[in-house]
């Protein structure tokens, strides 16, 4: 196995693993970036040597994983769980099986048919040439004696079934190398988004722009916007008002509980209950915790807990049977791995503990992510029912739907400045993407909101 460094910036604290698939190498992928990411590129399977990829995590913060076609069978024997997330594209962790990977005869007829002219054969089986135009130009250079001792390594290894730490899996609907069918049957406990007519080979770019969250961004816009995010996110402002109802309708008190709410913002939920006179209330917020503190004491709400801050998923890991209600409004839909948060707060959470959650469902913002095919990974709620760790049962769910009416292309586009609500990447592309939004958008557009409301009792 061999690990290249194909991106790094001085004071980033941040990295991407990505494992690619059978015959490349670092030349297609340098044009890579991500926003307080240095990146690794792994590749080369002959052999696999662990302490290639925990080296890793001794230099960063934190190491967010991406893998793809049989480097999703490599990565799968490496996951340590000190991953911020877990990305699989087009493969599974059983490698080459028949049932639930490439098909043994399939990678054996590659391996005999094995030149010049079948690779190239194989790598526009993988890329159409408009999803990842960076790989033509850029053509891996491996010998081919490489190519062959891999592909028989790979056939000849037995791997095992997936990881439960797995957060994300993308499955192409049109991958022309490994059959949808085997895909899904190998994931069929994962929730796999399937993309259609996609191909084997993906727009990693737009991967990692789209489903790695920078914290230190989300952080950054949300400080900035806390002053008009207040006066402007009435959609998250009745989010809040709606969960508290739910709890009461569901008989559920903060009083004399210890209280952790996470992404306590501006503080519309903190308002409606912190009268209520909760034993204590730790609150967790990516934004600056003074700016925050101000907001709401200028607000005349009574708080008396303590605002810390800080990423609520690291702050939460760990902990052990600590509260006794989790609140979260408008918050969990920028996490790198909602699934791992669900699995933390049963840890934090004694026994008869509350989750109650307000976030998006899909659906939401459909009117760009139409025109920019990108957007944030919402979860339906049977997600959030099936992922839930087996202490929690959900005791109360409500979906609702609010579209917001705007007089023009640009109200609508300040709307989401204001709110903060676009803070997932900042690149050179975002003043050109506005201007493509606006010529394509109607002359009065819509803004949907999807919002899902759901309360979890610790078993």
């Amino acid at each position: 196995m061999r690990r290249e460094l194909i991106h790094r910036e001085e004071g980033n604290r941040s990295a991407i693993a990505f494992f690619a698939g059978w015959a490349m190498d670092g030349k297609p992928f340098g044009n890579l970036r991500k926003s307080g990411y240095d990146i690794y590129l792994f590749y080369d399977y002959r052999t696999v040597e662990p302490e290639l990829y925990t080296g890793v995590f001794g230099q960063y913060d934190s190491v967010a994983l991406v893998a793809w076609s049989f480097g999703v069978a490599v990565a799968n024997r490496l996951l340590t769980g000190d991953e911020e997330i877990r990305i699989a594209v087009n493969g599974t962790a059983q490698g080459v099986d028949n049932q639930r990977g490439l098909p043994k005869p399939y990678n054996a007829l590659t391996l005999r048919r094995l030149s010049e002219a079948t690779l190239l054969s194989f790598y526009k089986r993988v890329f159409p040439e408009d999803v990842f135009p960076d790989f033509f130009t850029h053509l891996p250079a491996r010998p081919l004696s490489e190519l062959a001792d891999e592909l028989r390594v790979m056939g000849d290894t037995v791997f095992d079934s997936p990881k439960e730490c797995w957060d994300k899996v993308f499955i192409g609907a049109s991958d022309l190398i490994i059959p949808l069918a085997n895909q899904l049957k190998s994931w069929e406990k994962f929730h796999p988004t399937v993309i259609e007519k996609g191909a084997h080979g993906i727009d990693f770019q737009k991967l990692l722009d789209t489903e790695i969250v920078n914290k230190k961004i989300v952080a950054q816009s949300f400080t900035r916007k806390a002053e008009t995010y207040e006066a402007h996110a009435a959609v998250q402002r009745q989010m809040a008002s709606a969960l508290i109802d739910l709890l009461t309708e569901n008989s559920i008190s903060v009083r004399d509980r210890q209280l952790l709410e996470v992404g306590i913002g501006t503080g519309f939920l903190t308002r409606l209950y912190c009268d209520d006179c909760p034993a204590s209330i730790t609150a967790v917020d990516l934004a600056d915790s003074a700016t925050l503190t101000e907001i709401l004491r200028s607000s005349g709400c009574n708080f008396t807990g303590e605002i810390i801050t800080a990423d609520a998923e690291r702050f939460i890991a760990g902990k052990k049977e600590c509260y006794d209600i989790i609140l979260t409004a408008s918050t969990i839909q920028w996490f790198n791995s909602q699934r791992r948060f669900l699995a933390d707060c049963a840890s934090a959470l004694r026994p008869g503990g509350i989750l109650a959650i307000a976030t998006f469902a899909p659906g939401t913002f459909h009117e760009i992510s139409d025109i920019t095919g990108s957007s944030l990974n919402y979860r339906s709620g049977d997600w959030y029912a099936e992922c839930v760790s087996d202490l929690m049962t959900m005791i109360a769910s409500r979906c609702d739907s609010v579209t917001l009416e705007f007089n023009s292309p640009r109200q609508l586009l300040e709307h989401i400045s204001l709110t903060g609500v676009n803070a997932v990447d900042r690149s050179a592309g975002d003043v050109n993407n506005a201007r493509k939004l606006m010529r394509m958008l109607p002359a009065k557009p819509t803004l949907t909101y999807n919002p899902i409301y759901m309360i979890f009792r610790k078993l």
